[in-house]
Parts: structure tokens; sequence; C-alpha cells
């Protein structure tokens, strides 16, 4: 695992935020394997992660349910497309009982997602209660299920 300080961070999420907006010098974000523990991301520009996040919801929208349980009960695992606890495409093949490759929704594996790769800092065990990012992404999906009158626990 890596491990960034805050400034780290806040200077790898400024350049992120700049390639996102095709702003010269931005540079594209890379979390992987990241250790994000006892980063505080308050303040942190997360917009574009959640525009991207909604719009997936928007094409996986019988699965979002499906998706918060697995996010509110620690059955999310960012680094792979398969098994137990899978990243957020592998976790809506999952619920959707379809192959991550093939989905109906339309959607498709993309580690160059701002979504995907926000999911790479959930492990196997996140719960919103004991990471920051699992704590954020409830947030957004409540959000969007609010949005969309999804009734949800």
């Amino acid at each position: 695992m890596k491990k960034f300080t805050y400034l780290q961070i806040r200077e790898m999420l400024h350049l992120h935020d700049m390639w996102f907006n095709n702003v010269k010098g931005g540079i594209l974000a890379d979390l992987t394997g990241a250790d994000l523990a006892g980063v505080d991301l308050a303040g942190a520009n997360l917009t574009y992660i959640k525009e991207d996040f909604f719009n997936k919801l928007l094409l996986a929208k019988n699965e979002v349910l499906g998706l918060y349980n697995y996010l509110m009960t620690g059955r999310i695992n960012g680094s792979v497309y398969v098994g137990e606890c899978a990243c957020f495409i592998g976790t809506i093949s999952k619920v959707a009982k379809e192959h991550y490759e093939s989905l109906s929704s339309g959607l498709k594996p993309d580690p160059q997602s701002p979504i995907e790769r926000w999911f790479l800092g959930i492990r196997k065990d996140d719960i919103p209660q004991n990471s920051q990012i699992s704590a954020i992404t409830a947030t957004w999906m409540r959000e969007f299920m609010d949005n969309e009158k999804i009734i949800y626990p």
C-alpha cells in the first residue's frame, strides 16, 4: 500500500481536476494501491467523481439498492471485478446477475473512470462507519436515490 500525506492527496486531486477539465498541466490521478485510511477528504473537490457516479447509476438504476447494500455491509473490494467482494462494475454485475463485460445496462469496465478509481479506495469490510470513502459514497448514493425516488433502508 502506498501512504500519502494530506498535502500530497490534495495536490493530486487538484491536478486530476485540471486533467478532468482539460486544463494544461493536469495529470490523471493514480490512487492504485493507495492507503487513504486517516486522510481527511473534507474540502476536496470530488464533483467530477460524483458526476461520473451519478451518470453510471442512471444506467444501472435497477442495481442501485443492491450496490448500496454491498457498500453498507462491507462487501466492496475496489481492486477486483469478480469474487466475494468486487469493485463498482463488478458489484453492479453481481447484483444484475450478469457478466461484468456484457452488462445489459451498457456499463463497461473502465479503469480510467473517476468512480472506478474512487472505488479503488474501498476495501473488503470498509463501511461508512470505518471508511471515509465509503461514508462519502453512501452519502452520494442516498442523494441519488432521493433524487430518483428510490426507497432505501
